[in-house]
């Protein structure tokens, strides 16, 4: 469970001293007085802010986790794409050379033709 000094949500409505638990759709907010616990989407946040230390830990290393995760996906697709598309621009030097050559084959050198 986190400790957040405030969570202010889009509608402008805000937590000040709660406890989070954090779901895959969003948060689990218990105040402090344990009286109440609202479900909160993770849309609908606007921010949070912490200021105790093993939560801010938390956040931080979540959030790193998820960081390498995502550049560890688009490393792959960039290396798997890279492939491609060096096959690509092989093709097309290839086939642009091709029309060069059947280019300057069918030009009459020096001879005008309009005349």
């Amino acid at each position: 469970m986190l400790k957040a000094s405030s969570v202010v949500l889009n509608n402008g409505t805000t937590f000040n001293g709660v406890t989070l638990i954090p779901s895959d759709d969003g948060f689990v907010v218990i105040e402090a007085d344990g009286e109440r616990v609202t479900q909160v989407m993770h849309h609908a946040v606007s921010h949070i802010t912490y200021t105790d230390g093993p939560s801010m830990h938390y956040a931080r290393g979540r959030a790193m986790a998820m960081y390498y995760e995502d550049t560890e996906k688009v490393r792959e697709l960039l290396e798997e794409f890279g492939y491609q598309l060096e096959e690509m621009a092989e093709f097309i030097r290839e086939s642009l050379e091709g029309e060069t050559e059947g280019e300057e084959e069918s030009k009459p050198k020096g001879v005008n033709p309009y005349e």
